[in-house]
């Protein structure tokens, strides 16, 4: 026998590839709730970022000397924006995981907001453009669609069959948890302290998510991925021929058709 060792045989292991089953199955009980959290988190601060802003409509327009029409196309945009980039984020998220989706698309949240902050706020020598308000709320909409199918993949890797259904409805609170935080607490923060304070602490709020999901977000343990797979094959559906492969793409057009007649309302006051 050769004394000799390879390189192949020097090389560490990963720790998730030298998990055991079991210490897999008490990784996935312990870390799918930090996993949920994040997730809440996450659709929390955006959701305190698309429904607070249009709850500061009043202090939007005085300090903006926006029209009513100019008003609604502003907040408009922002819901323009999610909706455009849903698909995107999910197609992308199938493609490079929900870990780098997410602290990509909240991250870019948080910079662009910290922008915003800086640079998109009235001031008594400057009022920015509505055109330069419209497209930075546009902007702030294409980044945050982000975080929906993201968070949403993230908890389903984490949690079993018979959990997710649980797991997900606790998610959803997030979304109007933080609507009512942000359309509690955001028209008092413009009123007494400006736009520079409003965008300067959703920025704040999205990189405490985003700090969160780069320290406990990752895929689930290698054995517990391994048994899913394994286990989930003899159930799964048969490879896609390509009669149903179309078959299947015909119904994009529908589902396309269904999703664009959802429309977003928001109250602008008179």
């Amino acid at each position: 026998m050769s004394a000799v060792a390879t390189r192949a045989e020097c090389k560490p292991l990963r720790p998730a590839a030298v998990t055991t089953p079991s210490e897999a199955a008490v990784l996935r009980a312990n870390h799918r709730w930090k996993v949920l959290g994040i997730g809440v988190a996450a659709n929390a601060c955006f959701s305190a970022t698309f429904s607070g802003i249009p709850a500061t409509a009043v202090f939007l327009r005085s300090g903006y000397h926006l029209s009513n029409g100019e008003l609604g196309l502003a907040l408009g945009l922002l819901g323009l924006g999610v909706a455009l980039s849903e698909l995107p984020w999910g197609l992308l998220t199938d493609r490079w995981g929900d870990r780098r989706v997410l602290l990509t698309g909240l991250g870019a949240t948080a910079v662009w907001l910290l922008v915003m902050a800086a640079l998109v706020v009235p001031s008594p020598a400057h009022i920015p453009r509505i055109a330069l308000l419209a497209a930075a709320l546009l902007v702030t909409g294409l980044l945050g669609g982000s975080v929906n199918g993201s968070s949403g993949r993230a908890i389903m890797a984490w949690f079993g069959e018979g959990e997710r259904g649980f797991a997900m409805s606790i998610r959803q609170t997030a979304v109007p948890l933080g609507g009512g935080l942000g359309a509690l607490v955001l028209p008092s923060l413009a009123s007494a302290h400006g736009f520079t304070a409003v965008f300067g602490l959703l920025a704040a709020a999205s990189a405490v998510s985003t700090s969160l999901a780069w320290r406990w977000l990752h895929q689930p343990p290698a054995h517990d991925d391994a048994r899913s797979s394994s286990a989930a094959k003899p159930a799964g559906p048969a490879p896609l021929q390509p009669g149903r492969l179309a078959h299947r793409d015909s119904h994009w057009p529908a589902l396309l058709s269904a999703g664009g007649g959802a429309h977003l309302c928001f109250r602008v006051p008179a």
